[in-house]
């Protein structure tokens, strides 16, 4: 099966499946589709287990960070977050205080 590589400030929401270690980085399968976590920290592999339940993985310009979710979804999909300037931006625009 063909994996895409998780980019920079992307989230990968889904039920996680499996999860392989490889040389360079992690390949992990949500929701039936494979990602690869080029230099996932062994730290936070420990924290992922294959378990029934969703996960979010992000992947920041410093690592990444993950949370597991109540609900399920049954398609990954990868999503592009807002850089802190644009949550600035945007915040700033709906400042009750001008």
């Amino acid at each position: 099966m063909r994996a895409r590589i998780l980019r920079v400030w992307e989230e990968l929401v889904g039920e996680l499946l499996d999860i392989t270690e490889r040389e360079g980085g992690v390949v992990v399968n949500v929701s039936g589709r494979n990602y690869i976590l080029p230099a996932f920290p062994k730290e936070l592999l420990n924290k992922l287990s294959v378990e029934a339940f969703t996960v979010g993985i992000l992947r920041t310009e410093n690592g990444y960070a993950i949370r597991k979710l109540e609900e399920r979804q049954t398609k990954a999909i990868p999503k592009q977050s807002c850089r802190i300037g644009c949550l600035k931006r945007n915040l700033h625009k709906t400042s009750v205080f001008g």
